[in-house]
């Protein structure tokens, strides 16, 4: 009987787990499928336009930011898919989640935040993160540093 709790638990969470998973991709669906279409503009007020978080920026803020997604991707060429590659969070009440973003020049991370104040899900906030190559640099040296202070006697 004991087992039989132990396995619905574990059924209940994947379930949970799942619903939440589906209900972040519908909130970043409207933002990718801009960027398919090569369609920059609007990112930011794309992303946002369902939470509580684009009440509180002036609308002169959010079209900077629209102006500062659109230029950036811009420049960075061809874009060609995305990848879910990391996220993590609180389950439940706030989640982030980093995609990959393949473009002919360089390689883009797009950073989602999402929160969940009472019963519904927001993206709570976006970034660009360009910085690939320093992060797998930095990961390098902290790894090749873990290995030079292991004990070879």
């Amino acid at each position: 009987m004991k087992n039989l709790y132990i396995i619905l638990l574990f059924a209940l969470s994947l379930n949970v787990y799942a619903e939440q998973s589906e209900k972040l991709e519908q909130l970043v669906k409207p933002v990718f499928e801009l960027i398919e279409k090569g369609k920059y503009k609007n990112i930011a007020s794309t992303a946002l336009s369902k939470g509580a978080a684009i009440k509180y920026i002036s609308p002169a803020d959010l079209e900077q930011v629209d102006g500062e997604f659109e230029n950036y991707f811009k420049i960075f060429g061809n874009y060609y898919s995305y990848k879910l590659i990391h996220e993590q969070g609180l389950k439940g009440d706030y989640w982030a989640r980093w995609y990959l973003l393949k473009f002919e020049r360089q390689p883009v991370v797009l950073y989602f935040e999402f929160y969940k104040p009472n019963d519904k899900w927001n993206v709570n906030a976006l970034e660009i993160k360009t910085d690939i190559d320093d992060k797998i640099e930095e990961a390098g040296d902290y790894k090749i540093s873990v290995i030079g202070l292991e004990d070879e006697s």
